[in-house]
């Protein structure tokens, strides 16, 4: 028997699924909401990176983790841990977030930690190089 919430919550969150964990994961790293469509992306540049023979286009592998994504999402609402909000996604609370990511290992959040950063780079300099009037209507 759990002695403390956060253990209970440790708990919790290491008998998840994998995708579910991959999800809880995420948002540990991202230390606060996060797009659905930046999670979508961050799993399956993941998935591309563990696979053998990653796809050059990465649709079927963007396809696949947008899929388990979507599933994964739906479960950690049920059962509590999350809420969505639109196509965003955060911790239903933040003691759950800190247990979250007080559970990786040191190695796990560095390389998450430098998806995420990578990501995040890419994604604003690619909005920064859209010309104005697409910005405005997107």
């Amino acid at each position: 028997m759990p002695s403390t919430l956060e253990q209970l919550l440790a708990d919790r969150i290491q008998e998840l699924p994998g995708p579910e964990h991959v999800v809880v994961d995420w948002l540990a790293i991202a230390g606060g909401p996060l797009g659905l469509a930046d999670l979508a992306k961050l799993n399956a540049r993941a998935a591309q990176h563990r696979s053998a023979a990653p796809d050059p286009s990465g649709g079927d592998v963007v396809k696949s983790a947008l899929r388990a994504s979507e599933d994964a999402i739906m479960r950690l609402c049920a059962r509590g841990l999350c809420d969505r909000k639109g196509d965003v996604l955060d911790f239903r609370h933040p003691l759950t977030r800190d247990v979250a990511y007080a559970a990786l290992d040191t190695m796990t959040r560095s390389r998450m930690h430098r998806a995420l950063g990578q990501h995040l780079a890419e994604t604003s300099s690619r909005a920064a190089s859209r010309p104005r009037s697409s910005r405005a209507t997107s």
